[in-house]
C-alpha cells in the first residue's frame, strides 16, 4: 500500500520520514504503518493561520507547527479506520483522539505533542512561530 496525497502539504515519502525530528517523525512513522494494511489518503499536514481557520481548525492546533496530520481510507468510515490509527500510534507515541477535533467525515486526526502544548507555545512564545513561518514558508509539493 502506498499514502496517497490530497493537499498541497503532502507527506513526503517514506525515506525522507526518517530526516523529521520527535512529534513529526512520529505522525508520519504512525501514517506510513496504517499504510501496510489499507490505503491511506493524507488530507492535511501543515496549516499557516489562514488556511487553519479556513479548513475550521481549532485556535491552538497542532496543524499551525506541524505535528499533526488528517487523514482516511477510500470505501472505510471513521470507525472502522480509528481502531487502526490508534494501535498504530501507541507504537510510536502519538495521540489519535476518539472524537473528530478537526477534520470531518471519514478523516482521523493523529498529533504528536501532548493536548495543549500549541497554546503554550502560541501564546508564549508568538515571535519565534511567525518567524519559523517566515523563515520556513508554506510547505511545497513533492515533485
Amino acid at each position: 500500500m502506498a499514502l496517497r496525497v490530497l493537499t498541497s502539504t503532502g507527506i513526503p515519502p517514506a525515506g525522507l520520514i526518517e530526516r523529521f525530528h520527535g512529534p513529526m517523525r512520529a505522525v508520519a512513522l504512525t501514517w506510513l504503518a496504517v499504510s501496510r494494511s489499507v490505503p491511506v489518503e493524507i488530507t492535511s499536514w501543515w496549516r499557516d493561520p489562514t488556511r487553519n481557520v479556513s479548513a475550521g481548525g481549532a485556535q491552538y492546533s497542532q496543524h499551525l507547527v506541524g505535528t499533526a496530520m488528517d487523514g482516511r481510507s477510500p470505501g472505510r468510515t471513521r470507525a472502522q479506520l480509528l481502531p487502526l490509527v490508534q494501535k498504530a500510534g501507541a507504537r510510536y507515541g502519538v495521540t489519535v483522539p476518539s472524537k473528530a477535533s478537526e477534520g470531518s467525515g471519514s478523516s482521523v486526526h493523529v498529533q504528536g505533542l501532548p493536548v495543549g502544548a500549541v497554546r503554550a507555545i502560541l501564546t508564549r512564545e508568538p515571535q519565534l512561530v511567525a518567524s519559523t513561518f517566515s523563515f520556513v514558508g508554506p510547505p511545497r509539493p513533492l515533485a
